[in-house]
């Protein structure tokens, strides 16, 4: 878990639309795919550890690990949907990005 933990603090730096983060209103034409290289296995990785350490739930150390794991997939899982939304409002105005 720790290991992966790079993984998902690169998801969670990168924005969906780089221009509103720096306050423009414009078209980012890269789409999500910065976003999803890093949210996606994040969220595979956390998710296994989710279930794995909640399967022993008996113990307390296990059962917080568990915890941080559906936290840090809640996140991950609100940046990814984030963008796609931000991909959605892309196509809809198609001559912007050729």
């Amino acid at each position: 878990m720790i290991a992966a933990l790079p993984i998902v603090l690169m998801s969670g730096v990168a924005t969906p639309n780089e221009y509103k983060a720096w306050g423009v209103d414009a078209v980012d034409c890269d789409g999500p795919l910065g976003v999803m290289m890093f949210a996606v296995p994040g969220l595979l990785i956390y998710g296994v550890g989710a279930v794995a350490y909640g399967a022993g739930y008996r113990k307390r150390l296990n059962l917080a690990v568990a915890g941080v794991c559906l936290v840090v997939c809640l996140f991950v899982g609100a940046n990814l949907m984030a963008a796609v939304k931000e991909q959605r409002l892309n196509d809809r105005a198609p001559e912007a990005c050729r």
